[in-house]
């Protein structure tokens, strides 16, 4: 679906595209914000008064005619009690960005690789475990008549 998106914005000059993509990661990170305001119970009005933001403000945030900026969205951390992580992820690596720590791994997408290719392995060597206990079992060898 993000692929068909940016395939579809791509005619676009890159103002557009960037106002665009950015209205809608906010968009993305609104919709989890208002689970965890839900969640806790608190209401638009009183964010925005922890915030010490106008509630009009934050209204066309969450009505899509305005932006973030970091410093709201640290606010928004805090006051929520949550931790807000940023996924860069590019074709050669991974790198998770957080308010509390940085991770960078170049190797991620290797490392994921391996780590199926253990996974099998293991997974290969319990099945055949199984059917050699199966096998050794009193219920599997034939009954004499």
């Amino acid at each position: 679906m993000k692929q068909e998106f940016r395939e579809f914005i791509s005619g676009f000059n890159d103002e557009i595209v960037d106002e665009v993509s950015a209205f809608g990661i906010q968009l993305q990170f609104l919709e989890d914000v208002k689970d965890r305001m839900r969640i806790i119970g608190i209401n638009q009005k009183e964010l925005s008064e922890k915030m010490a933001v106008h509630p009009s403000f934050l209204s066309n945030v969450f009505n899509g005619n305005k932006l973030l900026n970091l410093k709201h969205i640290a606010k928004i951390e805090r006051i929520l009690n949550i931790d807000i992580s940023l996924a860069l992820i590019s074709e050669s690596n991974i790198i998770m960005l957080s308010s509390s720590e940085v991770e960078y791994n170049p190797c991620a997408l290797e490392a994921g690789e391996t780590l199926k290719k253990q996974l099998k392995d293991e997974i290969t060597k319990l099945t055949e475990s199984i059917a050699d206990i199966k096998k050794d079992s009193p219920d599997s060898k034939p009954k004499a008549a």
